[in-house]
């Protein structure tokens, strides 16, 4: 349960350096080596790289459905949190098969984060900021 103790995960940034050096190692091997344990990576730097890996993606993860999301939530009042569950899960039923996998594995892990917010001081509100942007973001970066 790596980071479920650490103040501001997914919050405060990681080491720049770290960062340079796990961007050459995975754009030379793609993961696969031993050398990847030689790295002495913080939850930190683990964090900002998954950060940067959904923010550089090169289709968003919801694609074309983030304004299906955004328009979705905003139907519905602050007393209707069932009924607006259940329009974005149907609309997340509509991701391929790959995307809405990995969104789902990785709001299960962002749901657990929350539970130690007393620790981590990262409850859902603060979690949804600081990764939400990177998650759902239009599938064209646009100023509208």
């Amino acid at each position: 349960a790596h980071g479920l103790e650490i103040v501001g995960i997914f919050r405060v940034p990681g080491s720049a350096q770290i960062e340079k050096q796990l961007r050459r190692y995975f754009n030379k091997n793609c993961g696969k080596g031993d050398e990847f344990d030689n790295f002495d990576m913080s939850a930190h730097d683990s964090a900002g790289m998954i950060k940067l890996f959904f923010r550089e993606l090169p289709s968003a993860l919801c694609g074309e459905l983030f304004l299906e999301f955004v328009e979705t939530q905003k139907k519905f009042k602050p007393d209707q949190v069932e009924e607006m569950i259940y329009a974005i899960k149907e609309i997340i039923f509509k991701l391929p098969p790959n995307n809405r996998g990995t969104l789902k594995y990785t709001c299960k892990r962002l749901y657990l984060l929350g539970f130690h917010k007393e620790t981590t001081k990262m409850g859902w509100d603060n979690l949804a900021m600081c990764i939400g942007p990177d998650l759902l973001r239009p599938a064209v970066d646009s100023i509208e």
